[in-house]
């Protein structure tokens, strides 16, 4: 008898250790998220640089004739397989945002076959936008 409250006592400890290990990793997640959301005033690029620090990368777009700017955040979740993304149109106005870039391909036409990507820095953007940054 001994012996099998000893086994549950000891079931019982790993199971809280494994529920409150999941519990913290996901509010961690949800943390994360939520902090990669735009907030309902960013409509351009001007509004996302406010917001957001400097984006770790940034990526000309162009198919079918159009231009996207895809700024590339922070990690919006425990595991991603990639970080967060910003779209904004040839004028600089926002379009969408996705929190993997790698498995939530938003908006579709940027990630479209026939898409041509095209790395620069977010100087070269600013002056293709006429956006001036707010520091």
């Amino acid at each position: 008898m001994r012996r099998i409250k000893k086994l549950l006592i000891i079931w019982l400890v790993c199971s809280g250790v494994v529920f409150w290990g999941i519990l913290a990793i996901r509010l961690f997640d949800v943390v994360m998220f939520r902090g990669a959301i735009p907030p309902g005033n960013v409509k351009t690029i001007n509004d996302f640089l406010a917001w957001h620090p400097i984006p770790s990368e940034v990526l000309r777009v162009t198919i079918r004739g159009a231009t996207y700017y895809m700024l590339i955040g922070d990690f919006a979740r425990t595991l991603p397989s990639s970080r967060a993304a910003y779209t904004f149109d040839e004028k600089g106005n926002f379009v969408e945002w996705t929190s993997d870039c790698g498995d939530f391909r938003k908006p579709p036409v940027v990630f479209s076959d026939g898409a041509k990507r095209e790395t620069m820095s977010i100087e070269q953007l600013l002056n293709i936008t006429k956006v001036e940054p707010v520091l």
